[in-house]
């Protein structure tokens, strides 16, 4: 199994316009920002009752249009060509949204996203379970590996600098409303990192038709895997719903 500290020490020069030497400190902060978001969504829990369940499918909804439809098909793979398609208020919305999940900046996010496409399944693929462990996955403590290239093509682009400099300013800000977005998006990671990717058991990503309820267009990873820039993986895809929504803004 690979040393996650070398990872993140390796990370530390890997350095892209002076960004991943706060890479290095990124993960202490994102946790503080997921565990106040916990203890605020218990006391939304114990304060609404019955009501807060409404807080799932609120959770679900912001999370999935930030992270699955604009930080990763749109921000990241460019799925249709549909990163050039939005208005600037299209991405300051994105950028707002995926601020609430707790995943870092969509730069970053997205810098360490195309890393793990171009050598997923190897060793070098900065989040595969079967090198650095499922405990290590579930926790975020994967290789913090960015892609220069992506980083500088998309560092110009509509409040992506903006946020990204800004990001935890932002996120404590926004706590208030985005507690049961971390909540859900903490043990999210889990599923989208280990479950539907490869194992000790499967060599390669999974279609995981079963976590449909949770994924909602994105437990469809094989497909994701053979074809990164598809928009819309299948007929109940929520995920592809809410790049149109984007698309219409």
């Amino acid at each position: 199994m690979r040393d996650t500290r070398q990872c993140l020490e390796q990370t530390r020069y890997n350095t892209v316009y002076g960004a991943t030497k706060r890479i290095v400190t990124l993960k202490k902060k994102l946790d503080r920002l997921f565990i106040a978001g916990h203890l605020i969504t218990a006391l939304y829990a114990y304060l609404l009752g019955w009501w807060a369940l409404l807080l799932i499918p609120y959770a679900m909804f912001i999370f999935h249009a930030g992270h699955g439809a604009f930080g990763h098909r749109i921000f990241t793979h460019n799925a249709d060509k549909t990163f050039a398609e939005l208005s600037k208020r299209g991405h300051l919305l994105g950028h707002i949204l995926f601020n609430m999940c707790g995943w870092g900046s969509a730069l970053v996010f997205g810098a360490i996203h195309v890393e793990h496409h171009k050598h997923s399944g190897t060793e070098l693929d900065p989040h595969e379970p079967r090198f650095i462990g499922k405990w290590n996955m579930f926790l975020g403590k994967y290789c913090l590996s960015t892609n220069k290239k992506f980083f500088k093509a998309r560092y110009k682009a509509p409040y992506a600098k903006w946020f990204h400099n800004n990001y935890f300013k932002v996120s404590w800000i926004l706590l208030p409303i985005s507690a049961p977005v971390l909540a859900f998006a903490f043990w999210a990671r889990y599923v989208l990192l280990v479950m539907v990717h490869p194992n000790e058991d499967i060599p390669t990503a999974q279609d995981r038709w079963w976590l449909w309820p949770i994924l909602i267009g994105d437990e469809t990873h094989e497909l994701h895997h053979h074809k990164p820039t598809g928009v819309k993986h299948h007929k109940f895809d929520f995920v592809y719903q809410c790049v149109r929504m984007f698309k219409a803004i």
